[in-house]
């Protein structure tokens, strides 16, 4: 059955932007909500949809400066992209939510988390860490760089090269296909696009990623790639950790584009997650699971 679908526009702090929402007539548990990462859009996720809504709505968000919404001068944070994720919500109607967060979403949704927990039912945190480790905080600086110069597919390049590096594992065809695809796209960015790319890059060295605050009373999965160098399976951990109750999983194979590499395993894990059952015997995994205990 063909499910109905719109987009909606909002409007805060004189920056546009908007979502995507793909309608379930008798949803079994409450909306999913995603905000993605800097390089992703509403329609990002149609490869996952049929799993993703196979018992919800769902709604795909891009908040300012992501996606093909208004572009943000870098010098608006985490508190601003949250407030302005909150208004959506607002707009939208819905009491609670289950929200995703990827990779520099995670870190909007987690800071939403903190200061709206009200909002959200449970909370998936997918390519998140506690801390962005130093040696890619520091490559940033050389990507930036090279994309104030106007070299878009050099960016394209270092930007896959940063987040997905060749590893031994990664020989497999869907990898190697992942990797590209990404670099493609990347490359044929156009000119709002690659405003908003700078925009991101400078407001991820200015702004802090992580707030140390309270956390909410609310079932929190942290998952990411086995070999991701910026979200490291550790970093991970710990994120969870600050959650009551709080888990955490690694997807054996992947790196930071895991729900790519591995769509299936992706979306299992969400479903999971969204219907209060275990995740932590899915075969796939490695490292360690863990759950905290408050």
């Amino acid at each position: 059955m063909q499910q109905r679908e719109e987009i909606i526009g909002f409007e805060y702090g004189g920056f546009g932007y908007r979502c995507r929402v793909v309608h379930h007539e008798s949803p079994s548990v409450e909306p999913i909500l995603i905000v993605g990462g800097v390089f992703q859009d509403v329609h990002s996720w149609r490869y996952h949809e049929p799993a993703l809504t196979a018992a919800a709505t769902l709604i795909v968000l891009e908040p300012p400066g992501l996606g093909s919404s208004d572009p943000l001068p870098p010098e608006y944070g985490l508190d601003f992209l949250a407030d302005a994720v909150e208004h959506a919500v607002d707009r939208l109607g819905h009491p609670a939510l289950n929200v995703v967060g990827l990779s520099y979403g995670a870190m909007i949704v987690h800071r939403l988390a903190q200061r709206s927990p009200g909002r959200l039912a449970r909370l998936a945190l997918c390519g998140a860490a506690a801390e962005v480790p130093a040696g890619p905080l520091a490559d940033l600086a050389d990507g930036l760089a090279v994309i104030e110069r106007g070299e878009v597919a050099r960016f394209a390049e270092w930007a896959v090269d940063l987040l997905s590096p060749v590893h031994h594992w990664a020989a497999d065809r869907r990898t190697r296909h992942v990797s590209h695809l990404v670099r493609t796209q990347l490359a044929a960015s156009d000119e709002q696009s690659v405003l908003r790319i700078i925009q991101n890059c400078r407001r991820t060295r200015i702004n802090p990623l992580i707030v140390d605050a309270p956390t909410p009373d609310i079932p929190v999965l942290v998952f990411n790639g086995a070999h991701d160098a910026v979200a490291p399976p550790d970093s991970g951990r710990r994120l969870a950790e600050t959650y009551r109750h709080g888990r955490f999983v690694a997807v054996g194979g992947t790196d930071h584009f895991m729900p790519l590499q591995r769509p299936r395993a992706f979306t299992e894990i969400l479903d999971r997650h969204f219907h209060d059952q275990p995740v932590t015997d899915l075969p796939y995994l490695t490292h360690p699971a863990s759950t905290s205990t408050g």
